[in-house]
This record gives C-alpha cells, structure tokens and sequence, in this order.
C-alpha cells in the first residue's frame, strides 16, 4: 500500500535483496532466487505506480484535525500512505478495515482497541465514494 512515489525505492531494496540470495539456498526456504532484469523491473514498477495507493489530499478534509480524523491519521499511516477515503465505497470499507488489522497482528503492529476501529471505519465510510 505505497504511493506511487514510494514504490522505486521499495523495489529498488528487494532487488538488492534478490540479488544477495541469488545462489543461496536459505536452508531450503528459497531456493534459486533470481532478480529480474531491468526491462522487468521498469513494468513492475509502472504496475505498481499505476494501482499505487492514492494518499489523501488533506485541503479536501478539514475534520481530520478532529479527534476521528486524528485516530485515521495517527493508525492509518504508521504503515502506509494516508488512503484517500473515497478509494472505497461505505460498504467495501468494512473489509478494507478488517483486512489492515489482521496485517497490523501479523507485523506486530500495536492494533488500536475496537472503539478506536469503529472509529476509523466511520470516518472512512462518512467520505467514502
């Protein structure tokens, strides 16, 4: 969930990566591992910067300096760029809220108690498309 400037340098490191396992077994975990070559790389990238994350333009939603828009802002981006609520609909956000906190548990995010995601999600469902 990156914007697409974010995603060069994303890929940019886990071609490094790539490139440091290329020819190491990792204990069995990954074998063969191949960087892909630049032409590659130049449509992953185009891919990802066209589906990008579309931040939020922030002079479009004064109530984000509300105690609501303050929970969004401070949960929301500590992993990603600040979506733009009218990505979803009211009814796709539900998904979208429960989905980000599963993958905050597995990152080992701190998840906010369900108060504060109820929260959110009606912040994200009041601008919602």
């Amino acid at each position: 969930m990156h914007s697409a400037q974010a995603w060069q340098p994303v890929v940019e490191r886990m071609k490094q990566r790539m490139q440091m396992m290329s020819g190491r077994n990792m204990m069995g975990m990954m074998p063969d591992i191949k960087a892909p070559m630049d032409s590659e790389l130049k449509v992953l990238i185009a891919y990802l910067k066209k589906y990008a994350q579309k931040p939020i333009d922030r002079s479009q939603y004064e109530d984000l300096n509300s105690t609501t828009g303050r929970s969004f802002d401070a949960v929301c981006s500590q992993c990603h760029a600040l979506p733009d609520p009218k990505q979803h609909t009211v009814e796709e956000w539900p998904a979208v809220v429960q989905r980000m906190v599963k993958n905050m548990r597995l990152m080992g995010k701190s998840v906010p108690d369900e108060e504060t995601i109820e929260t959110i999600l009606g912040f994200l469902q009041k601008h919602a498309k």
